[in-house]
């Protein structure tokens, strides 16, 4: 299977210190395969402590605590299936 965005992640404009929650879904919401990335102004997003994603039952979720000038920009998630 293709994977198919159903729903996509919404343009955000937040405050300072604030949270940013981009969350999308995704058919079919049970391949294994399925690997999930996101990307900030082009360039891969590192997680940790403040970027946090989570990939469950076809939901894709991107959390970022505490934004700040540096989180402003473009975001990008793409799906892609390895057999």
């Amino acid at each position: 299977y293709i994977p198919t965005f159903i729903t996509e992640p919404a343009n955000l404009t937040l405050s300072e210190l604030s949270s940013a929650h981009f969350e999308c879904q995704l058919e079919p919401a049970d391949d294994e395969n399925m690997r999930i990335e996101w990307f900030h102004n082009g360039k891969p997003l590192l997680t940790g402590s403040r970027v946090k994603t989570i990939n469950d039952f076809g939901v894709v979720v991107l959390e970022i605590g505490k934004v700040d000038a540096r989180d402003s920009g473009y975001y990008k998630c793409r799906v892609r299936n390895f057999p």
